[in-house]
């Protein structure tokens, strides 16, 4: 398992199967508590920026969980664990962006108008 700290004592941890969040015991180190367990199946959306120590997992339920991570270079090698575990179960995605998508709809509202016209 994969672990990435959080905002200590809050750690990141992306198992074969999970995304677990789990925070540390402040008075006995050696024990920690699970706060959220999810399955990798459930993942919906991976939102990052890649200059950005933001990370937003999206499950297909709806649920959101909001996260930041030391530095991009964590984001990164957080997103890279998180596709290389989706693409061992044969899940694969895609890379989208916000501006692409907002000029494909501006081109396709250009091309009805054009039809009408």
């Amino acid at each position: 398992m994969m672990k990435f700290a959080l905002f200590p004592p809050r750690f990141l941890g992306i198992s074969p199967s999970d995304v677990l969040v789990v925070e540390e015991n402040r008075l006995r180190p050696s024990q920690a508590t699970v706060l959220i367990v999810r399955p990798l199946s459930s993942l919906g959306k991976l939102h990052f920026k890649p200059t950005s120590s933001k990370l937003s997992f999206v499950f297909k339920e709806g649920d959101v969980l909001h996260l930041e991570l030391g530095s991009h270079e964590e984001v990164d090698e957080c997103v890279g664990q998180v596709r290389g575990r989706l693409e061992s179960q044969g899940v694969t995605g895609t890379r989208t962006s916000a501006a692409k998508s907002r000029a494909l709809e501006r081109a396709n509202k250009l091309l009805d108008l054009a039809k009408v016209g």
